[in-house]
Order: C-alpha cells, then sequence, then structure tokens
C-alpha cells in the first residue's frame, strides 16, 4: 500500500464569509506585516471551507510549481513513449535548414497568386 503523503495544508480554521469580508483589510495587512511567514485564510459558510486568500507570492511560487510539475509530466510522457529518431549530424541539420530557406524564398519570391496586385 502507498504511503499516504503529508498534507501541505494545515488543519486551518475556516473563517466564517462574513467575517472574512469584515476583517479583509486587517488581512491584508497582516500578509504585508508578516511577509513569507503569512498564511492562507480559509473562508466559507457552516465551518466548510469555500475558498482561499493567499498572499501573491505563495500564488505565485503554486503557480510556478504547478507549472514545473505539468512540464515534467510531459517530458516523462515523451521519454516513456517509443519514438522513431534517426541521428543527424550538425551538418545535415545545416542542409536541412538551407534547403527549406530557399523553398520559402521560392515562395515569397513568386507572390501570392491571389493578390490581384500581381
Amino acid at each position: 500500500m502507498a504511503k499516504k503523503q503529508k498534507s501541505l495544508i494545515k488543519d486551518y480554521i475556516v473563517q466564517n464569509t462574513s467575517e472574512t469580508r469584515a476583517d479583509l483589510t486587517k488581512i491584508l495587512e497582516g500578509f504585508r506585516k508578516n511577509g513569507k511567514k503569512s498564511l492562507p485564510i480559509l473562508f466559507g459558510s457552516h465551518g466548510k471551507s469555500e475558498a482561499v486568500l493567499a498572499p501573491a507570492w505563495l500564488w505565485k511560487k503554486m503557480i510556478d510549481e504547478l507549472d514545473d510539475l505539468r512540464l515534467a509530466n510531459t517530458v516523462l510522457q515523451r521519454l516513456s513513449s517509443p519514438q522513431d529518431y534517426r541521428r543527424v549530424t550538425i551538418e545535415q541539420l545545416r542542409q536541412e535548414t538551407a534547403e527549406m530557406n530557399a523553398r520559402d524564398e521560392e515562395l515569397s519570391d513568386a507572390g501570392d497568386p491571389s493578390d490581384p496586385s500581381l
């Protein structure tokens, strides 16, 4: 059986929505005063959390970590799926790039056939 991970969110007290609304200025002052020691505020009705007020630095950190996790997941999926790779030298890449650029130039020199001014 897999070991249960410890929750990153402690057992926070859920504040009543009307209390949170009334205390919003104090909460923001606390975020400014306490800086990185500030904790999120959970609030809702009947002791059930419905939303969270979090310091901006914490929100940004969570979003950055979520992006990193998504990227790591994508990398793992791509590494674990069989793909047909072929080895190429830098010279081959240069040649292919030159050919693509030449084709692009030919197309731009030919102009747009649907352009009536040509």
